[in-house]
């Protein structure tokens, strides 16, 4: 039995008629009609009861169609599944993602892209920037969003934004427009965890200032920084972008001077070692960024 013969016969039941049932599915009359007959000598019994004005289903046939219409739909469901991952694009995206993603909006861009393309698997490893790069060069991930540009790959700007001063809004220095290293000489600080990625930038932009300033600590955990700035037991910091996630006044983020600019990124390998998913999500999110859809309703409380 051969489910292209199952097919003719429930076709043949719906349309009542061995023509209309060939039309229906592109096939020569003379092939549906002995396929069917071919069918009914092998299980030993007739399906339908044949006159020159009408086809009708037999007793038999009609238990048989009963029970092969629930494996038709059963059979094509087997086929839409090995179609899809018989295609090129089927199986894991392995994807770094930053610890501050959510922040960046970029969880919107995930599900954008699983919307469009259900058939790829997203895998998370979830890092910094430093570690998710060597874990991409390793060849143990797909993709990666990084702060810093890939040397080894292809890079794409996902969001640029400017450092900032986080701190208490009733701190002295909340209302300033911008900030100079000097004004901060006298203030207590958290800075930047060691080895991020706007660690040097920062020290390079307070130079003399951290040997008078009173630092607390360092840190790179993006509640931890914010905490400690809306508690006003230090001044922080972090991106616009991302300081300016809150909305409940509690905090400013006051921009520096001179100005250093934050940048994340999306890099994959070189485009000869570049996995088709991988491509796929780059040509995606290069689309979306083009869209400014990652801009899109960004108050968090939306």
């Amino acid at each position: 039995m051969k489910m292209t013969q199952v097919r003719y016969v429930l076709a043949t039941a719906k349309y009542r008629s061995f023509s209309a049932a060939a039309e229906h599915l592109y096939v020569a009359q003379p092939t549906l009609s002995q396929q069917i007959r071919l069918l009914e000598r092998e299980l030993g019994v007739s399906l339908f009861s044949r006159t020159t004005r009408e086809v009708s289903l037999t007793p038999a046939g009609t238990e048989f169609v009963r029970i092969a219409s629930q494996a038709d739909e059963s059979f094509t469901k087997l086929e839409a599944l090995a179609k899809k991952f018989a295609s090129p694009l089927a199986g894991p995206l392995r994807l770094g993602l930053l610890w501050s993603f959510t922040y960046l909006r970029l969880d919107r861009l995930l599900a954008a892209f699983s919307q469009e393309y259900p058939e790829i698997t997203l895998e998370y490893v979830i890092g910094g920037s430093l570690e998710l790069s060597e874990k991409l060069a390793a060849g143990t991930l797909d993709a990666a969003f990084s702060n810093a540009p890939y040397t080894d790959g292809e890079s794409i700007v996902v969001c640029e934004s400017p450092v900032c001063a986080v701190l208490n809004a009733k701190h002295p220095l909340a209302k300033r427009r911008r900030l100079r290293a000097a004004d901060l000489a006298e203030c207590t600080l958290l800075l930047p965890g060691e080895h991020s990625t706007i660690e040097r930038d920062v020290l390079a932009f307070l130079g003399p200032v951290t040997e008078n300033a009173r630092i607390i600590g360092r840190s790179g955990q993006i509640d931890v920084c914010r905490q400690i700035a809306a508690s006003n037991m230090a001044v922080t910091f972090l991106s616009r972008f991302i300081a300016e996630y809150w909305t409940d006044g509690v905090t400013r983020a006051v921009p520096l001077s001179p100005e250093i600019i934050r940048s994340t990124y999306l890099i994959t390998p070189r485009p000869n070692t570049c996995t088709p998913t991988a491509k796929t999500f780059a040509n995606f999110a290069k689309q979306y960024l083009s869209d400014g859809r990652l801009e899109e309703n960004t108050s968090p409380s939306q």
